[in-house]
């Protein structure tokens, strides 16, 4: 992606449980035959935290050797 291609999302706009975000062609046919073909993007709710696969705070035991 080139940098001037890159989309930011700002914070406020990502729920704790995360967000899915799609894009997709769209193409569909007037009644007089034309045909019309766009790119639509849509946002749903993310699956939650717990799905995420991010690891944050997570305590892990070492072993010491002695």
């Amino acid at each position: 992606m080139e940098p001037d291609e890159t989309l930011f999302i700002e914070e406020e706009e990502v729920p704790r449980i995360g967000a899915t975000l799609k894009r997709k062609f769209q193409y569909a046919r007037s009644a007089d035959g034309r045909t019309w073909l766009w790119i639509g993007r849509s946002k749903t709710a993310g699956r939650g935290e717990a799905s995420s696969g991010l690891r944050f705070d997570v305590a892990v035991k070492k072993t010491t050797q002695r």
